[in-house]
């Protein structure tokens, strides 16, 4: 009656919702747009919609896959429950796969698990998937290329999603990261500039911005930036208060990090890399290696694909950097697949050497 005009790919949607229960639908539909927020106290009200879309139609392979992908993200930020969360998932993503296995969406719920796992060999193995598929709805596809080395073939697909959808925070959120690790930093600040205005996700884009000044090496500006922007922030980061007041002191500084970094209620991927970054603000190393060493190594979740950004370019001189590489198991991806990317080359007495990406 409206005479709506539709894409082929809103059409492809449409008819293949994987479901014929409309509330069950909906509750999906919730779901994914809870997450699309960036708010991190969604993320559990995502779980519950995801749980009832799947008692309303047990046989959904779509809101299977969102539920596991979602309790793994949600581990990142709240591994409180770790042991019962990855029984969830484990089972979630078991079902997704006997329903739909060549679904993108079940690619995407096995990638993150595998991520979570450390397993590089199947996360290469769902980027090949998504290769394949050649869809541009899926900044999932862009992360995995940048944590297996591939800045700008990252940044490449992330400009595809964000084409495909303009008015999306994630996306937009999504592409000034990976335009910043592949070094196109004016193109990412622009991007900053163009999404001011969509709605959601408002700390986690100053804080990218904020992350670039660093990187950059603008210290000064950095610093007034956090304290202008952060000075009363205790939900995004729980110590952002205390360094503004000690930000002109690193021996203080240094303190109020370290203390977050034992915190009981910091002990999650983004606080432990939110620590390290506000080290390298304050220039001390040994910090941001303790803290690195936690969010990548000791602290699992989806979130490894911050290593490879630039404000951690300086740090990959120094052999603690290796270390973490070897630890969390990519050096042993690239040395047996020989597909090194852009970040590493192998040297001789099965050596090898970080490089920079741009």
């Amino acid at each position: 009656a409206l005479r709506v005009k539709l894409l082929p790919r809103e059409k492809s949607a449409i008819t293949h919702r994987d479901t014929r229960n409309v509330e069950a639908y909906d509750y999906y539909l919730r779901a994914r747009a809870l997450r699309a927020t960036m708010d991190l106290a969604q993320i559990p009200t995502s779980l519950h919609a995801y749980r009832k879309a799947i008692e309303l139609d047990p046989g959904f392979a779509l809101a299977w896959a969102g539920l596991a992908s979602s309790l793994i993200q949600n581990l990142a930020h709240f591994p409180q429950d770790e042991k019962l969360s990855l029984e969830e998932a484990s089972f979630a993503l078991q079902r997704a796969v006997a329903l739909a296995p060549e679904s993108l969406d079940v690619a995407a719920a096995r990638a993150q698990r595998a991520v979570f796992d450390h397993d590089w060999f199947t996360v290469g193995r769902c980027v090949e998937r998504f290769r394949a598929a050649d869809d541009d709805n899926w900044s999932i596809f862009s992360h995995l290329l940048l944590m297996l080395g591939k800045p700008h073939e990252a940044a490449a697909q992330q400009e595809r999603v964000r084409r495909a959808d303009p008015l999306s925070i994630g996306g937009a959120w999504a592409l000034q990261f990976h335009l910043a690790c592949a070094g196109r930093f004016d193109e990412a600040e622009a991007e900053c500039r163009r999404s001011a205005v969509l709605p959601g996700g408002f700390r986690a884009m100053h804080w990218e911005a904020l992350r670039r000044k660093i990187a950059l090496g603008e210290i000064d500006a950095a610093k007034a930036e956090f304290s202008r922007e952060f000075n009363q922030e205790a939900e995004f980061l729980l110590f952002a208060p205390r360094l503004v007041d000690a930000l002109q002191d690193k021996v203080e500084a240094t303190a109020v990090l370290r203390k977050a970094l034992a915190d009981p209620l910091s002990q999650d991927q983004l606080s432990f890399i939110s620590i390290a970054d506000c080290a390298v603000l304050i220039g001390d190393d040994d910090l941001a290696f303790d803290a690195m060493r936690a969010a990548f190594v000791e602290a699992r979740g989806l979130m490894a694909v911050e290593l490879w950004h630039p404000i951690y370019a300086r740090l990959r001189k120094d052999g603690r950097f290796k270390q973490i590489l070897i630890d969390i198991g990519l050096i042993e991806y690239w040395t047996r697949t020989g597909d090194w990317g852009q970040f590493a080359r192998p040297l001789s007495a099965g050596d090898f050497e970080l490089v920079p990406s741009y």
